[in-house]
């Protein structure tokens, strides 16, 4: 008797642990569900011929276009995490379709593989690309407003360098698993 009456006032500690282990098998649950292929670290040759060509200098008035796949886009940003090994981001993978680019990531958040989802907007403005935030997801939970406003707002900075690029873009189409960006370089 004297055991079942220390258990029973022991009762919240008991449903705290029965909550945590709950959560902990759903987080690895999730984790271990999402899958995507695995792209290879490498820098798509399109991209790096023209970064070459910048490099190089009088390159002003040059037309350039770059038609994509979503494999090589998802390529080319595992080669960008794979040069900055402190982003603690892996396994990237992009599908795009007319309507959107879709992405998903593995973040490390405390020693957990945490998978998360984006749904993007990709079109021009003035000449220069723009990035529009449509959701976000982790381990199959869509985030709330507030949190896509902040990653909207942190991408936002980081395409502020793209505002900046010695380019003209003329055009950005989405279709079926490709991307295409035409412009000039200045």
């Amino acid at each position: 008797m004297k055991i079942i009456n220390m258990l029973f006032r022991w009762r919240n500690i008991w449903i705290a642990l029965l909550l945590i282990g709950w959560n902990g098998l759903a987080w690895l649950n999730t984790a271990m569900v999402a899958s995507w292929p695995v792209p290879q670290p490498v820098l798509d040759p399109q991209i790096e011929e023209l970064v070459n060509i910048r490099r190089q200098g009088n390159s002003a008035g040059q037309l350039f276009s770059l038609n994509l796949s979503q494999q090589a886009i998802s390529n080319t940003i595992a080669w960008v995490l794979d040069k900055n090994p402190k982003v603690p981001m892996s396994q990237p993978y992009v599908e795009i379709t007319p309507e959107s680019i879709n992405g998903n990531v593995f973040v490390q958040v405390v020693g957990i593989r945490v998978p998360i989802s984006i749904k993007l907007n990709a079109y021009l403005k003035d000449g220069k690309p723009f990035i529009m935030v449509l959701e976000i997801g982790a381990a199959g939970a869509l985030l709330p407003d507030s949190v896509v406003a902040g990653v909207q707002s942190q991408l936002e900075n980081q395409f502020s360098a793209l505002q900046r690029l010695p380019a003209d873009f003329t055009r950005l189409d989405l279709g079926n698993g490709t991307l295409l960006i035409e412009g000039t370089l200045k």
